[in-house]
């Protein structure tokens, strides 16, 4: 059964269709074919919270394109960075010029979209027939930061992200008449998997209005029944939202960080339809979910098309929601071991079908749901003329859960400026990653390594 008069968009008071997503999916495709985009090229996509970045998201994938999502917020090195990681063929965005992108040939992405009267490619139905494309044709490279400092670029077929939506269907249901609110950015899986949920199930994507950027308001405005959150946000909403404003909801899932007891007592004190989730960019977003009472007394239930055991106390994943690897240029990075099984750096305790996260093999830490690496960090610190040993651990903060602290140490005659450290980092460094505070303490004893 299809649903062409249903919603698929809602957008600053406006109501995209399924039928009316189907005909700027297929006449962007054409104007996309046109400036010589082909099956399997690389394609950058400033990821905006807006409607014109889905629908082309989603003629690269009816052309059989790699559709790149990015950041809009990446420093030039940051950009250069994943540019040379994925030598991508075009790069589309809201706004050029821009001096990051040199050297790239670009377009912009409301030059890009068009709808025109256009015969349908074999007059199918472009976001009905997704389900028909070749499962393992390559559909995502997600960019996600590792532990040394580098964008990892995830690669994803589009089998892997319809197994996940598949398998979160299951879990927490979302079809016509439901309403998801975009409140995580489509730069991460996160963004994405909701983009895949509402094609599988043809529920409705909810963008944040354009007046109204506070997600609090949004909610007030739209009265979703589906949400993601990092722990970050379900605080600040808990303080600002009214009880009544809660009503609409038929399930929030929350992921991305542990979840703080408050939070919790909260969460039941008001009787709200909680899951509880756990997952990451290289399996295309959830692993295991469970509602609230479930998730906190047993674990997150593991979803199906996924698999999980612990070796050596670490958490490892397998199955169809996997990634492919990692891009770097023409080669894709082998990630997996030799039963197949990808380990996922996490520590945790299996009672299948329950999984129970424990913690972080390395030295990442989450704040505010963003995944800190303390080793990029400490590079943009080491840049600084004046310091010359820097260490950054996390910090316990009663709304973020964790902030870097850095220790630092200077060279002898450098006299400590905080306001011009804190001005060269934001040149390196994204605002979540700027420490919060700096520490001289001489008795700090700085780790060889």
């Amino acid at each position: 059964m299809s649903y062409p008069h249903s919603n698929a968009i809602l957008w600053n008071g406006r109501e995209f269709t399924w039928d009316l997503v189907d005909d700027y999916v297929h006449s962007t495709a054409r104007r996309l074919k046109e400036i010589g985009v082909k099956p399997g090229y690389r394609v950058l996509l400033e990821a905006a919270p807006a409607p014109g970045m889905i629908i082309v998201f989603l003629a690269l994938l009816h052309i059989g394109a790699i559709a790149c999502p990015f950041d809009p917020r990446l420093t030039a090195s940051m950009f250069d960075s994943i540019k040379q990681k994925i030598a991508p063929f075009i790069l589309l965005a809201f706004t050029l010029p821009d001096q990051r992108f040199t050297g790239l040939r670009t377009f912009k992405i409301d030059d890009v979209i068009c709808l025109e009267p256009v015969e349908r490619f074999m007059s199918a139905s472009a976001t009905g027939d997704f389900k028909e494309l070749p499962p393992e044709r390559a559909a995502t490279i997600i960019f996600s930061s590792g532990s040394t400092g580098d964008h990892k670029a995830v690669l994803h077929t589009f089998s892997a992200h319809w197994h996940n939506a598949r398998g979160s269907a299951e879990a927490i249901p979302f079809g016509p008449g439901d309403r998801w609110l975009m409140s995580l950015p489509l730069y991460r899986i996160s963004g994405i998997a909701v983009i895949f949920r509402a094609l599988f199930g043809k529920g409705t994507i909810i963008l944040p209005d354009r007046n109204a950027p506070d997600l609090a308001q949004s909610i007030i405005s739209n009265q979703p029944t589906h949400i993601s959150l990092v722990p970050t946000q379900f605080l600040r909403l808990l303080e600002v939202l009214p009880q009544t404003a809660w009503g609409s909801f038929k399930a929030i899932l929350i992921g991305g960080a542990p979840v703080p007891a408050l939070l919790i007592e909260r969460a039941v004190q008001m009787a709200l339809p909680v899951f509880l989730t756990y997952g990451m960019t290289e399996t295309a977003s959830q692993i295991a979910t469970s509602p609230l009472n479930e998730a906190c007394e047993q674990g997150a239930r593991l979803l199906p098309y996924r698999e999980a055991c612990i070796i050596a106390n670490e958490i490892c994943v397998r199955g169809p929601v996997t990634f492919s690897g990692y891009v770097e240029g023409e080669k894709i990075t082998n990630a997996f071991d030799a039963n197949g099984w990808f380990h996922t750096g996490d520590r945790g305790v299996l009672n299948r079908p329950f999984l129970k996260v424990s913690g972080r093999r390395d030295r990442m830490f989450i704040s505010g749901g963003e995944n800190i690496y303390p080793e990029i960090i400490e590079k943009a610190l080491l840049s600084y003329p004046a310091i010359i040993a820097a260490r950054v651990e996390p910090k316990a903060d009663p709304r973020l859960g964790q902030v870097p602290k850095a220790f630092i140490r200077l060279g002898t005659g450098h006299v400590f400026n905080e306001s011009d450290l804190r001005t060269m980092l934001k040149e390196h460094l994204l605002p979540f990653q700027i420490p919060k505070e700096f520490d001289l303490d001489p008795g700090y004893r700085f780790p060889d390594k």
